[in-house]
């Protein structure tokens, strides 16, 4: 089990917060709206001791030590592949439009 990070200070604790949380796509809704509970993570930190079986490990350290979110998704990243998604959707629908009218261009010239 990897090791579980908390920030020792406050200090610490908002510049991991902008490095990820503030960035995070987990988070997003919440600080647009102020509805819902935001993400569940960065609550159980603030909840739970570190040592409590609750706290979460998402919060760990990556292979250099330094501090991370295993579950941080960039909001950049996120729309990026809805934007992505969206135009492959639209490109296939478009193939599909253009199959049917030569489709149709082809009957209608049978007739």
């Amino acid at each position: 089990m990897p090791k579980k990070y908390r920030p020792s200070n406050g200090t610490e604790g908002m510049d991991f917060m902008d490095k990820f949380c503030d960035r995070c796509w987990k988070e997003e809704s919440y600080r647009r709206t102020q509805k819902g509970t935001g993400c569940k993570i960065l609550c159980k930190t603030m909840v739970y001791d570190i040592n409590d079986p609750e706290y979460p490990e998402e919060w760990t350290y990556d292979e250099d030590g330094n501090p991370t979110c295993t579950e941080f998704e960039s909001v950049e990243e996120v729309m990026k592949r809805i934007k992505e998604k969206r135009e492959q959707t639209i490109m296939e629908k478009e193939k599909n439009q253009i199959k049917m009218f030569r489709e149709t261009m082809v009957n209608t010239n049978k007739e």
